[in-house]
């Protein structure tokens, strides 16, 4: 048996906009606006990682106090505006239906992974649920991707990852995993097979 193993944030669920402008509303009140840059370099990683970044940039509080000011802005935006892909919606389903097994492993906390695909409902399609927060190291590290087969019953080597960032790219190869990714503006990404949309007939040929 062969497995597929989704990123949640930019692959699952439209959130990186979000989470940026939730990001700069704690910066901007030390002056400094969190640019496309900064989200580029924290696509992927834990919010430990754009914690540090962004401290980084601007003097921030203590990691505690910025998330805390920083999910309460992110939570609201979530809430009005976070929408799942079209295409990633119609191919989990198609996927879970012909019986494939299917995991995401992600950066983000494990509440925070559930929030959202319980929020667009596709909690139920997914055997396994990984969140950054559950493992030693976050992406690039292999860590979610390990655990990720580990929880599902398979090798590595069994599964395949679905990605858009280099560092989870990076994270699903040291894994073991096969990977695919995802860039719906048409840009490739080093490492992987780059497609510009979900389609579940495409995906299970390199299972």
């Amino acid at each position: 048996m062969r497995a597929i193993v989704f990123d949640c944030d930019g692959v699952l669920v439209d959130t990186e906009s979000l989470a940026g402008r939730a990001w700069s509303s704690l910066t901007e009140r030390y002056g400094y606006t969190v640019t496309a840059q900064d989200i580029a370099a924290s696509i992927g990683r834990t919010e430990e990682h754009t914690y540090e970044h962004l401290a980084g940039r601007v003097p921030l509080p203590p990691w505690a106090e910025s998330i805390t000011a920083v999910d309460e802005v992110r939570w609201q935006l979530f809430e009005d505006e976070m929408e799942a892909f079209p295409d990633a919606v119609e191919t989990v389903r198609n996927l879970a239906m012909e019986g494939i097994p299917l995991a995401v492993a992600s950066s983000s906390r494990i509440a925070e992974v559930r929030w959202k695909l319980d929020r667009v409902d596709l909690t139920r399609f997914f055997d396994v649920l990984v969140g950054g927060d559950e493992v030693p190291d976050g992406k690039p590290a292999p860590d979610v991707y390990l655990l990720a087969a580990e929880r599902i019953g398979l090798d590595p080597q069994s599964c395949l990852a679905i990605e858009d960032a280099p560092v989870g790219v990076t994270a699903a190869t040291t894994a073991g995993m096969r990977v695919v990714a995802v860039n719906r503006e048409g840009r490739m990404i080093e490492g992987a097979a780059t497609v510009s949309s979900l389609e579940a007939e495409s995906l299970k040929l390199w299972l």
